[in-house]
Formats: structure tokens, sequence, C-alpha cells
């Protein structure tokens, strides 16, 4: 007997294909601005967090909060 392979494919390569489908329609219906105006927001969003972080850390910690100042270690010995 001559082993048959099967037609359908896997879940994973359907669902690849739908979703590559869905992005190329979705581009197709409503063009690249709508891309690069959700990739500029990212974009920005990114950088804003980016720089609230970079600040957070330019601050200096605030006395109490390592337990240093009465001559303690942050570290238990």
């Amino acid at each position: 007997m001559s082993s048959q392979k099967s037609t359908t494919q896997s879940p994973r390569v359907l669902i690849l294909i739908g979703l590559a489908a869905w992005i190329a329609t979705f581009i197709a219906l409503h063009g690249p601005k709508v891309i690069l105006g959700y990739l500029a927001l990212q974009v920005v969003t990114s950088g804003v967090f980016a720089y609230s972080m970079w600040k957070a850390e330019q601050q200096p910690a605030s006395p109490g909060s390592t337990g240093e100042e009465a001559g303690e270690s942050a570290s238990p010995q």
C-alpha cells in the first residue's frame, strides 16, 4: 500500500496564511499611511517612556530608601 499525504495544511500554516492575507487586505484598503501613522505613534510613546525612565535614573535616590544614612548596610552581614 502506498502512503498518502494529507492535503490539508497544519493549523499553524493556515493561521500564518490567514494573518498574511488580513495584513495584505488591510494595507490594500487603508494604504500605507495608516501603518506609518501607527508606527509613528509607537515611536513617540516609546520615546516618552524611555525619556521618563532615563530622567528617573538621573535623579539621586532619597536618603531613606536604602537605610545607609545611619551607618547601616543595605545588605545584611
